[in-house]
């Protein structure tokens, strides 16, 4: 009984091979989908490792009378990370940036009549935006600033 040797494949062949299903593999790679934003609790996670740890979680309350905002909103209290005291803000995450575009006038509203209510010039409490993310707050120190403007981007999925 005679068994025969199978035909050695040629070196060329076997390139072409593999540089076809790299060829296939890469095209559904496609490109890498976009960065998805954080929940409250990624963004809570951000800010507590920038030393604005977040206590007494308050949901529904967008510091105002409106009561399309209350979906979106929290009062938070944060540690200021340079003195230690804690701060109150409003926070606000919509779904996407069309809705977060579509509130920017509400939330506007709404910190005039915070701001209003508490006897604080126009434009004094502090505020940050980035979508999806919405807040403001008073008497940040400009670690507080930083701290939270850090933790918005980097939850946003648009920065460390």
């Amino acid at each position: 009984m005679r068994h025969e040797q199978p035909a050695s494949v040629p070196l060329s062949a076997r390139l072409g091979a593999l540089l076809v299903a790299l060829i296939a593999t890469a095209g559904c790679a496609g490109t890498a989908p976009s960065p998805t934003a954080q929940d409250y609790q990624g963004l809570f996670e951000a800010l507590a490792l920038r030393g604005a740890s977040v206590s007494n979680i308050v949901s529904g309350d967008p510091g105002c009378d409106d009561p399309g905002l209350a979906a979106n909103s929290v009062r938070i209290r944060l540690r200021d990370p340079d003195d230690g005291a804690q701060r109150d803000a409003h926070l606000f995450v919509f779904k996407d940036r069309a809705f977060f575009e579509q509130a920017g006038p509400a939330v506007d509203a709404c910190q005039e009549a915070f701001e209003v209510e508490r006897g604080m010039a126009d434009g004094q409490a502090q505020r940050l935006d980035v979508s999806p993310f919405r807040i403001f707050g008073t008497e940040w120190s400009p670690a507080l600033r930083e701290a939270v403007g850090e933790a918005l981007i980097g939850s946003a999925g648009i920065g460390s």
